[in-house]
């Protein structure tokens, strides 16, 4: 079972369980999907106050960038790996069998259940605790690589600015199996770039870096 510390053990199990966990094994646990649902507005608020009070002279468009950057999928994923998350959450053997445990969008959403799970237990400072210690350190990575950038808004820009074009991604490909996605990037009729990812989103942003690194 994994450990936190400031979250009883059996919320911390509800909030590793996966919905289909529940509905292959009949269990009368609840998955982490309510839990997930506060999670996500808990950590907003905490990345809302620390970004706001650590960057006192930038606007509020920005300040929302650079939020989005920390709270999303892929940032939060990141952090549930380098915690070990996967290999303790509950998942069907059809999840298993499609590597769940690396799935991002599934890490992401069981750290914003855990966040959760710490409030509801410990309250406000335990969660604040639990974010500045395992969430809060990724900001210095986002702002040194300016990853508040998102990639496809600044290739349209540059594209319709320098080519007169705006890109289109097609989807070339994609693994049911491993679910997995290969994306192309258009000018036209030109493939510009290829990106690959769990999501199609996330293979747009990826086909967009390609470009923008290519230029």
């Amino acid at each position: 079972m994994l450990h936190i510390e400031q979250v009883a053990n059996e919320l911390l199990n509800q909030a590793l369980t996966h919905p289909s966990f529940v509905n292959e094994t009949q269990d009368a646990h609840t998955s982490y999907q309510r839990l997930e649902f506060l999670g996500d507005s808990v950590l907003s608020l905490l990345a809302s106050e620390y970004i706001f009070l650590t960057f006192t002279t930038i606007d509020e468009g920005l300040l929302t960038d650079i939020r989005a950057a920390l709270v999303r999928t892929e940032t939060l994923a990141k952090i549930a790996k380098r915690l070990e998350i996967g290999q303790y959450i509950h998942l069907s053997k059809g999840e298993m069998s499609n590597e769940g445990y690396e799935n991002e969008k599934i890490l992401a959403d069981v750290l914003e259940a855990i966040i959760a799970a710490v409030y509801l237990d410990n309250g406000y400072d335990s969660a604040k605790s639990f974010f500045l210690k395992h969430i809060a350190s990724e900001l210095d990575t986002i702002m040194k690589n300016k990853l508040y950038v998102d990639p496809k808004t600044t290739f349209q820009e540059y594209s319709q600015a320098h080519f007169k074009k705006t890109p289109r991604y097609d989807l070339l490909h994609y693994d049911e199996k491993k679910k997995h996605f290969t994306v192309g990037l258009y000018l036209g009729s030109k493939l510009y770039a290829k990106g690959e990812g769990k999501s199609k989103k996330s293979a747009q942003q990826e086909a967009a870096k390609k470009a923008l690194a290519d230029n």
